[in-house]
């Protein structure tokens, strides 16, 4: 294997690739990385020591996923409908946190009465006309 810094980056813009998130970092790339990401480009780079030519022979690569609203081994189970973004491809827990209005791991749990918005963090006016206020919107 070539001497060098290996790098791996994903990102969802592939002019923007140096800036994405970097999923390996390393002097040597084994046979097998596994990521848990999601991401549209995958980019490669080998910085390799000096004298030494730059090469990169890729055998396969493997891309398995569901669709970003179901998740499970034959990805048939639906992710619970208040995640923002997918769920996860294993447990189908939240990610991503939940939509507005919604909290617990699986975002089944609208906000109490008299809190709204991401993790139900704001407080609903005293002023509203009904109450309790919007769970999503306050």
């Amino acid at each position: 294997m070539k001497e060098g810094q290996h790098i791996v980056y994903a990102s969802n813009n592939s002019n923007t690739w140096n800036i994405g998130t970097v999923l390996y970092n390393e002097r040597s790339l084994p046979s097998e990385i596994t990521f848990n990401a999601v991401f549209r480009y995958i980019t490669y780079v080998l910085y390799a020591d000096q004298g030494q030519p730059s090469e990169l022979e890729l055998c396969e690569i493997g891309i398995s996923g569901c669709p970003p609203t179901h998740y499970g081994t034959f990805c048939n189970t639906s992710c619970p409908k208040n995640c923002h973004g997918p769920c996860d491809l294993k447990s189908g827990l939240c990610t991503f946190g939940c939509s507005n209005g919604w909290s617990s791991v699986d975002c089944k749990q609208a906000c109490q009465p008299g809190s709204y918005g991401k993790n139900c963090l704001e407080k609903c006016s005293t002023n509203c006309v009904t109450s309790p206020c919007n769970h999503v919107t306050g």
